[in-house]
């Protein structure tokens, strides 16, 4: 199954980024290989931050369907 990309408004969206070497522009923590909150002014989040930060309310359904699926994976 391929990685889900959510539109929350029309200007952000959540992806799972694979290729670029982003940093979160609250905590900087590196965001390769996860999921990403992209912003129209070039600031991407970690989804933990974007609801710490009340970016977004709560994460989509199919994106922590898709996160879960991952964990299991790894185990």
């Amino acid at each position: 199954m391929g990685k889900p990309m959510v539109k929350i408004s029309r200007r952000k969206k959540i992806y799972y980024n694979n290729t670029k070497d982003y940093e979160c522009a609250c905590c900087n923590d590196e965001l390769k290989n996860k999921f990403v909150l992209s912003a129209p002014n070039g600031k991407y989040r970690c989804l933990p931050c974007a609801l710490k930060y009340n970016i977004i309310v709560a994460i989509p359904t199919v994106i922590r369907k898709s996160m879960e699926e991952k964990d299991m994976e790894a185990v």
